[in-house]
């Protein structure tokens, strides 16, 4: 049977994700939300207790369709380098396949939304999350540059932004040969 509730919630996720990721948070009030997900503001507050509580659990319904991605094919047993290339190259595709879910949540990350999420990854739950605890082992094995996570992160996936960015833009083509071989430099910048 079809749940028309959780259809219409999809509804609202989903025309949410896409107008911040082409207007931003401010250019997407919530009249313009209702209106193009084709629904009342009333019944958009019945959803969501209020727009910060949308964009957060937009934000994590993104991030667990992100990490389902990128777990996929994960095998912790694997030597650190493999895992971190799968990682990596994972986290490249997801965002050049999904570029309105890799849109909204570069904004979300570079908001004042993002800040209590970088802080509950990095510090307050760093074992909820594959990269910090990969960072973790490297460090422990003297794989990985011993440096505080936030510059590995930063240093190693960062990056990846940019490459998104450049690529959705038409000024990369992103092929597998280049893709290899931005993960290999991306391996050498966090290497010990």
């Amino acid at each position: 049977m079809i749940d028309k509730s959780q259809i219409k919630r999809d509804k609202i996720l989903q025309t949410t994700m896409e107008l911040i990721a082409e207007n931003g948070f401010h250019d997407s009030p919530t009249a313009l939300i209702a209106k193009t997900a084709g629904v009342s503001k009333g019944t958009l507050f019945w959803y969501f207790e209020n727009k910060d509580n949308l964009i957060f659990e937009l934000y994590h319904d993104c991030d667990a369709k992100l990490h389902a991605y990128i777990r996929e094919g994960y095998c912790p047993e694997l030597p650190i380098r493999d895992r971190f290339v799968h990682l990596a190259s994972r986290l490249l595709q997801y965002g050049t396949t999904n570029p309105v879910s890799f849109k909204f949540m570069e904004q979300f990350h570079n908001s004042p939304y993002g800040r209590s999420v970088r802080q509950e990854r990095y510090y307050d739950h760093p074992s909820d999350d594959v990269f910090i605890e990969l960072f973790h082992q490297g460090i422990k094995h003297k794989v990985i540059k011993d440096l505080p996570i936030v510059i590995l992160f930063s240093q190693a996936y960062a990056p990846i932004s940019f490459i998104v960015r450049d690529q959705l833009a038409g000024f990369i083509e992103l092929d597998d040969q280049l893709m290899k071989s931005w993960v290999s430099a991306s391996w050498d910048s966090v290497k010990l």
